[in-house]
This record gives C-alpha cells, sequence and structure tokens, in this order.
C-alpha cells in the first residue's frame, strides 16, 4: 500500500479530536457505500460488549491533501444513526433550530503563538495588538500559513493579537456543521 493516494475517513470522537483507519484508494466505492466498521468502546462511544459501530464517509465532506483523501464519517448502529455520533447530535439540534424558524450561523478563532524555535518558550516578535508585521521573519512566515489555512479550511483575516508572538486567524463563517467540517 502506498503512502500516496490513501483514503482516510475520520471519525469525529465523543471526546474531542477524530479517529480514522487508512485504506488504499482502490476501496474508495466500498468505503462510500459500506462504510466500515469499527470498535465504538476504544473511542468512548459504548461499552465493550456491544461496540460494533460503523463509520460511513460523507461524501460532501470530501477533501484532498497532499495526496491523501480525506472524508468526515457518519455513525451507525445496527443500521441506524448512532446517537452519540457528534454529528448527528449537531443535525438533530439544527433542525430543532429550523423548526424553531431561526438559522444559525457560526465562526470561530485559532489563537497561537510563533516562536524562535521548538525548543524555546522566546517569542519571534514584541509586537502588539493589531500592529503591522514588519520583522523578515515573520512577514514570511504568516502569508504563508495563512494561506494554507485558507486553502484548507477559508478564513477572513489574521492579525498579530494582544501578546507578544500572539497570532488570530478568524475563520470564515459558515453553517454549524459546515464549519466542524472543515
Amino acid at each position: 500500500m502506498s503512502v500516496r493516494g490513501l483514503i482516510v475517513p475520520l471519525i469525529p470522537a465523543i471526546m474531542g479530536g477524530v479517529r480514522c483507519k487508512y485504506f488504499p484508494a482502490e476501496k474508495l466505492a466500498s468505503l462510500l457505500e459500506n462504510g466500515y466498521g469499527f470498535d465504538g468502546s476504544s473511542c468512548g462511544f459504548c461499552h465493550v460488549e456491544d461496540s460494533d459501530l460503523l463509520a460511513k464517509p460523507d461524501p460532501g465532506t470530501k477533501v484532498e491533501i497532499d495526496g491523501y483523501t480525506l472524508f468526515i464519517c457518519d455513525v451507525y448502529k445496527a443500521g441506524e444513526r448512532f446517537d452519540l455520533d457528534t454529528r448527528f447530535a449537531l443535525q438533530r439540534a439544527l433542525e430543532r433550530v429550523a423548526e424553531a424558524g431561526f438559522g444559525v450561523v457560526s465562526g470561530t478563532e485559532v489563537e497561537f503563538y510563533v516562536l524562535k524555535s521548538a525548543n524555546s518558550p522566546d517569542v519571534m516578535d514584541p509586537l502588539r495588538y493589531m500592529e503591522p508585521l514588519h520583522t523578515h521573519d515573520v512577514l514570511s512566515l504568516i502569508p504563508g500559513l495563512a494561506a494554507v489555512v485558507h486553502d484548507a479550511v477559508g478564513i477572513e483575516f489574521v492579525h498579530h493579537e494582544v501578546g507578544p508572538g500572539q497570532f488570530e486567524l478568524t475563520l470564515e463563517r459558515d453553517t454549524p456543521m459546515g464549519l466542524a467540517d472543515r
């Protein structure tokens, strides 16, 4: 199995993060139609005595990154959507909101620090809130990072935050499901 061309169906874990298996590209049609089984107890979804779950990739979440094809999965148990599937819980909540006559738009900010090296807590710059980026090191880093993030998930803007070396990427607004899937 080549490292390139792998299919990576991701399962949003109930405790945060994602879980996944890796499949060769030729398994794509089967994965989309049948999904794949996994041990739900090892992911915190259920008890070990009753832990057979099925992950089925949602074709609408397909993203290709560096030779990998990623999907977000819906989780099933005995042919029905699994109640503790985080995507299913969000879908049910959004249905209730829509039934009440409302719509929802979500947004999020990702804040982080840029350090001089992985081995040092020293920040790359002493700037403060929304100061222009003027050091070559920071100028060369942030636009590249912003471009990668924008291509992957879409950003509204990037700026320097309050603390030295602190930056913020504000993601483009979307539906809660759209934002969660990104």
